[in-house]
This record gives structure tokens, sequence and C-alpha cells, in this order.
């Protein structure tokens, strides 16, 4: 899953570079914001499918079991991910873009295949997902270095060179999807039938906090982008947006990480194994804390060399220790957050990205509107700190009433306290 996501976040990272050289700001920053929207579309698949999916398979007692849940996320998924599609085609066209089709179903496949790699390896199944993401690479490689030919030999325009990225990334996401449903050698089931419907819908409840959570979560994260482009243009959001590209493989790791652990730890929580579990949220952390640190300091490092149109004349040193710094919080918290779900505390993590996402948009449309956008990071900055602690402290909450006689050692006290009260519990 790890190396997946890594060869991935390598093809993102390399066509970014190249369309970096190639496309003037207004373009640059067009497809920087489309693939902001599939990072949006990604999140919601992950709440409303791919997470319930994952946890739902670790906590599966049988085969059929594991099967029925499988199917009925699966099929919601590829409803969620049309809706996806059809969302960015109507924002490509309010742009007046000539690349709608292939841009909308960029992201449409981009967020199917993120839903399966999920599920599929939730099943204990790692060779499908290994064998999608090659493909997938593989595919996007080449196409990528086929349309880099084409752009120098045929001059090609702005234009359709910007296309012809999203319509890469489109046919390499569709392989890696072919690829793995053909190697795991099982029939693919679709079906919104009676029985699907009402197994989701008794969920809804739960993943309604999702939803409202992934929403909020999204509103924080994003914040940036949509205020900065809203107010300012896509190509006063281009140098963000280039310099953003650098510290994305940060995060896509960390996810990774984080998918990969999850359908154990949701597991542990059922077990209620709460020492193990914290000592894989700490542990995690600070592996992921210290490889964000050391990764910034080469970007920040390289930056000077870095030679793009977009670039020309923004605060690059401002944007990107700014940038250095959301993205380490944002690592640090993915932890905690994946625990928190597998608890299902989805009302807590709402109501912490609520205030996130308020924070962040006030303070970057203030700054906005007196400065240059490059400062609008410090409210971006501000809410993911925001999450990061309040992340741990709902953790922290949440284990030590969770924890009787197996918890860590400061919960202690707070399990002593109430075993005064309340007659000890076998787990």
């Amino acid at each position: 899953m790890v190396g997946g996501d890594a060869m991935q976040s390598a093809l993102h990272f390399g066509l970014n570079l190249g369309l970096l050289r190639a496309l003037p700001a207004r373009e640059y920053g067009v497809f920087a914001l489309v693939m902001l929207m599939g990072g949006v579309g990604l999140n919601y698949i992950r709440a409303l499918t791919a997470m319930p999916v994952s946890v739902g398979i670790g906590r599966s007692r049988s085969s059929r079991e594991a099967d029925c849940c499988e199917i009925t996320f699966g099929s919601v998924a590829c409803v969620l991910a049309t809706i996806i599609a059809g969302i960015v085609a109507c924002v490509l066209i309010s742009w007046h873009q000539s690349d709608v089709l292939a841009g909308s179903l960029f992201i449409g496949l981009w967020s199917l295949r993120s839903h399966l790699r999920m599920a599929i390896y939730a099943r204990g199944t790692q060779t499908p997902v290994a064998i999608g993401d090659i493909f997938f690479t593989v595919s996007g490689v080449l196409l990528s270095a086929v349309l880099w030919v084409l752009g120098r030999t045929l001059d090609l325009s702005s234009g359709a060179i910007q296309e012809g990225a999203f319509a890469t990334l489109a046919i390499a996401n569709g392989l890696g999807i072919a690829a793995m449903l053909i190697a795991r050698r099982r029939r693919v089931r679709v079906t919104l039938r009676r029985s699907v419907r009402q197994r989701y819908t008794k969920l809804w409840r739960r993943l309604g906090w999702s939803g409202v959570g992934i929403t909020t979560s999204n509103l924080q994260s994003q914040g940036l982008a949509l205020i900065v482009g809203a107010m300012a243009g896509p190509a006063a959001y281009a140098p963000i947006a280039a310099i953003f590209v650098l510290f994305v493989p940060m995060r896509l790791v960390a996810t990774a990480v984080a998918n990969t652990l999850q359908p154990e730890l949701a597991a542990d929580v059922a077990a209620h194994k709460y020492v193990k579990t914290w000592q894989h949220a700490r542990d995690w952390t600070l592996l992921l804390g210290g490889g964000g640190l050391l990764y910034g300091a080469g970007i920040m490092f390289a930056l000077p060399w870095l030679n793009s149109r977009v670039l020309d004349g923004a605060p690059i040193h401002v944007i990107g220790a700014l940038a250095w710094a959301g993205y380490t919080a944002s690592i640090l918290y993915v932890m905690p957050r994946i625990i928190l779900e597998a608890e299902g505390a989805m009302r807590i993590l709402a109501i912490i990205s609520a205030v996130a996402a308020v924070v962040c948009m006030a303070s970057v449309a203030a700054i906005v509107s007196v400065t240059v956008p490059a400062w609008s990071l410090l409210g971006a900055l501000a809410s993911e700190l925001i999450v990061l602690i309040g992340s741990w402290l709902a953790l922290r909450r949440v284990l030590a009433h969770a924890s009787r006689g197996d918890s860590p050692a400061r919960f202690r006290d707070a399990a002593s306290t109430r075993a005064a009260h309340h007659s000890p519990r076998k787990v």
C-alpha cells in the first residue's frame, strides 16, 4: 500500500513538475484546482465507502459477511464516483474549459480506484493492489513521455497540453482498475438492489456524521484554495499550488500508512486492546513526523533551483516554510483520527474540523483582502494546529472513557476513578 501510493505520488510529482515548465499561471492554476477537487473527492470516498468497508471487513466474522460488506460499499462507491465526476465537469464548464470530459473522467476513476485499493487490501490480498499500482504507474509514465514528445515536436498549445495531462491520468487510473480486478480473479458485483440500499441506510446515522466531518475537514484543509481561488483567481493560487505539489508526497505516504493500518486498528479497538492502539498511534506518529521534517528540509534546500514561469516574482521561501509547517502538522494527526474513526467518534471529528474550518476560511479571507496571497498560509497553518491538538486530546479522552484495566499509564488514573464507582468489567 505504501509502495503503491509512493509510485502514484512520484507520477503526480513528475507530471506536475513538467507542467510547471510548460503551462502559464492560469492553466497551471486550473490543473492544480482540479487535482485539489480530486483530493476532496478521495476524502468523501474514503469517509463514506472506503473507510467503512475497511473497518467492516476488519470486524467481519465470516467470509460471507465480508463479501456483503464489500459489495454494498463498492456499489455505493461507483455511484459516488460518478457524482464527483459530474461535479468536476460542471466546474470545468463554468470555467469555459475544453477538457471537461478528460478532467471529470480522471477524477471519477481516481476516486473509484482509491476505494478498490482499500477494499481489496482489507481482504488481505495485496498482490492485485500491487499489480494495479504497477499498471497505473507504468502506463502513466509512458503516456506522460508521449505527451512530452508531442508537446515539443508539434508545439502544442497550453490548453492541449493540459487536456493531454488529464487524459493521461484518466487512462492510467482506468488501466490500474482493470489490472486490479483481472488479477483478483473474482466476479465483479455492483448492484443497488433493495437489500444493498437497506444495508447502507442502516449505517447512515454513523456515516452521516462522517459525511459532516469530511465536509468540515475539506473546508478546513482546502479552505485556502477555495478562498484564494475565489477572491484572487487561479493565477494567484498557482504559485501556492506549485509549492504545495512538492510537499504532497508527505501526506500521501501518511495516508498510505493509515489505510494500511486501519483494518488492524479497527480489530484492536473492537477487542479493547487500548494499550496496543495507543502504542501504534505514538510510534507511527513519531516515525511520520521525523520523515516529514527530513523531507521538508530537502525541499527547502532545493527551492532556489526550481525554475518556472508560475513562480516568477513569488515569495517562494515564505510559501515553502509555511507549507512545510502545515503539511508536517497534518501528518501528525493522521493516526489519532483513524483510531477515532474506528471507535466511531465521528461527531467529535466533525466538531474539531468545523472549528478549524471557520478559523481557516475567516483568517485566509482577511489576509487575502489586505496583502499578497502567500501570507494566507498562516490561516491554513492555524487551522492545522487546531486539528492536531484537538485530535490528540479527543483520542486521549475517548480511550480514557473506553479503557478499563487494559489502559495506557496516562489513563490509569481515570480508569481507577471509574473503578471506584463501578464494578470492574472483564475485557
